[in-house]
């Protein structure tokens, strides 16, 4: 092959020097990319390609070698899967790619090239990497972000094998970089069961647009799992449709405290009448003694954001509450510290008025809480 190739291509004595110098030191780093650029370099067009044509139209011998040896050296990188390497490579094949990259003959080189490098077989194993560490993991991403639609699989496999929360937080912004508008089958084909995969479904839907409560919402809501029910807050406060507050009205009831805190924290800022009703029913009817201090400041925090002014009458005869008895000065402080709160969340002079008279409140904490 040697003879051939030097009856057929003329090499300048300087254009080999600098050829030999400027793959030196990547022969140094990588041995098999740089023989794939040695032999490239005959498909370049400054080194004339293959001369003539054989009879009959089939290539040329030097022009079917060099193609023979280059896919032949690119299915060993693929499975060496270096992933370093491979992605200098799919940097070449762009620049192969490019037009008058390459000479006449040699035009199917980056097809070639991109066959081998997104086959779907060689990016699953290449997937199963990322379950070694993060640094292995972060690698298959980088790799995976060039090569566009193709990583949607590797990218699910992935979520299958990782256990690391960043590394899943960064597959599935990839996801949906690419694979955004057909991401509900691979959302349902998570493992809900698994923690990590449950909250991957949760962000996915929200990162896509989605106008209802899709069944993977209603088996998280089902979930034995508090922190699979928790998952889905945020998602339904994102939705706001009346179903996705109906369903968060029932999360206010979960038998779960950090539920239900998670719930209350999500929602401040969701204007909905159902929830407003709900949440003065709350705060208003039910039983306040069967609940924690803390549940209990946000209930009062988003009831003066959602319902303000509609409130303050009630509001104040909390905040009038006497102490008659030890039993009663406990329940009397916790209906003031509770109005303070509401108050500090309501605007207008009304609001502010009541808060001046608790500041005065002979129980020193009351009187600060409505202070600060």
């Amino acid at each position: 092959m040697q003879r051939l190739l030097e009856a057929l291509f003329t090499v300048r004595p300087e254009e080999s020097d600098a050829w030999s110098k400027d793959f030196s030191a990547a022969m140094e780093r990588d041995r098999l990319l740089w023989f794939l650029n040695a032999m490239l370099d005959f498909a370049r067009p400054d080194a004339g390609g293959a001369r003539g044509a054989c009879a009959g139209g089939a290539r040329p011998p030097a022009e079917r070698d060099v193609l023979d040896i280059v896919e032949r050296v690119v299915h060993y990188i693929a499975e060496e899967a270096h992933v370093p390497t491979l992605i200098e490579l799919f940097a070449i094949r762009k620049t192969l790619a490019a037009g008058g990259a390459t000479a006449p003959g040699f035009e199917s080189l980056p097809v070639l090239i991109e066959r081998e490098l997104t086959n779907t077989d060689f990016l699953l194993a290449l997937a199963k990497k990322a379950g070694r560490s993060r640094g292995d993991a972060r690698q298959v991403l980088e790799y995976l972000r060039l090569i566009g639609d193709a990583a949607a699989r590797p990218l699910r496999e992935i979520l299958a094998v990782s256990s690391d929360a960043t590394i899943h937080a960064e597959a599935c912004d990839d996801l949906l970089s690419v694979a955004r508008d057909y991401i509900m089958p691979i959302v349902e084909d998570l493992d809900l069961d698994n923690p990590l995969e449950a909250c991957d479904a949760v962000y996915l839907l929200r990162g896509c647009a989605t106008g209802e409560v899709p069944a993977v919402i209603e088996k998280l809501l089902a979930s034995p799992d508090a922190r699979m029910r928790a998952y889905t807050i945020e998602f339904l406060a994102q939705l706001g449709t009346d179903h996705a507050v109906a369903l968060l009205c029932d999360l206010l009831d979960d038998r779960e405290a950090s539920v239900r805190l998670g719930t209350l924290a999500a929602v401040e800022e969701l204007d909905h009448p159902l929830f407003v009703a709900r949440m003065t029913r709350m705060c208003f009817e039910d039983d306040l003694a069967l609940k924690g201090m803390e549940e209990l400041e946000r209930m009062f925090r988003a009831l003066g954001k959602l319902a303000g002014a509609n409130v303050l009458d009630r509001i104040g005869r909390m905040a009038a509450t006497r102490s008659l008895g030890a039993i009663n000065t406990g329940r009397a402080r916790r209906n003031k510290l509770l109005a303070a709160t509401a108050l500090r969340h309501i605007p207008g002079p009304a609001s502010r008025r009541m808060l001046e008279k608790l500041s005065r409140d002979r129980d020193k904490l009351v009187a600060s809480k409505a202070q600060h």
